[in-house]
């Protein structure tokens, strides 16, 4: 699934879902930049806080078009 948004509420998910506070930095999201986040669940009604890894942030200045 891809999920778009916008800040402060993309930083504020990631790092919720990956146990974090936005203010960890752990998930930095400037304009157009990408995160791939897991959680291993089988039904949305599953899905907590805490329970996801970070695999990849991606910023936009390395996103070819």
């Amino acid at each position: 699934m891809v999920l778009v948004g916008h800040n402060p509420g993309m930083e504020q998910l990631i790092s919720g879902l990956c146990g974090r506070t936005p203010d960890d930095g752990v998930a930095v999201m400037p304009t157009a930049a990408l995160a791939h986040v897991t959680v291993d669940i089988s039904r949305w009604n599953q899905l907590r806080w805490g329970i996801g890894e970070l695999r990849l942030l991606v910023p936009p200045k390395i996103i070819r078009a």
